[in-house]
């Protein structure tokens, strides 16, 4: 494991979006499961990612936390995403109209986040196919 300060900060620091936010827990907690799963198969082939699902889900499940209080999430959300070098969208049933996701896409293009498209295997697909 390297250690260095100044090498760990040069280091792609990716943040994986995905849709979450629905009233049935169970549609919730399915996403959850969906994006840990991509997480891990990132982290597996070393990629650094940050998984604001992975992060806030089991948070909002064992706390007081609304999971569904929009300015709670995003804030926390897109303070984490501006300190990343890249935006991988985790292409989950219900990506595209996720309103969260529009949120950390548009976020990433005002900030100039490189953004990446990936489908549910971790793989990248080209952008303008999407």
């Amino acid at each position: 494991m390297n250690t260095n300060r100044t090498q760990l900060k040069r280091r792609k620091l990716v943040y994986l979006a995905s849709p979450y936010s629905r009233r049935f827990r169970a549609v919730r907690h399915k996403r959850f499961l969906e994006v840990c799963r991509i997480a891990g198969n990132l982290i597996d082939h070393e990629q650094l990612v940050f998984c604001p699902i992975a992060h806030s889900h089991p948070i909002s499940e064992y706390s007081e936390l609304d999971p569904m209080n929009w300015d709670v999430w995003m804030d926390v959300d897109l303070t984490i995403l501006a300190r990343c070098t890249h935006l991988y969208v985790a292409m989950l049933d219900g990506w595209e109209k996720s309103r969260g996701v529009t949120a950390e896409i548009a976020f990433a293009k005002q900030h100039n986040i490189s953004i990446s498209y990936i489908n549910t295997n971790g793989e990248v697909v080209d952008a303008k196919h999407v």
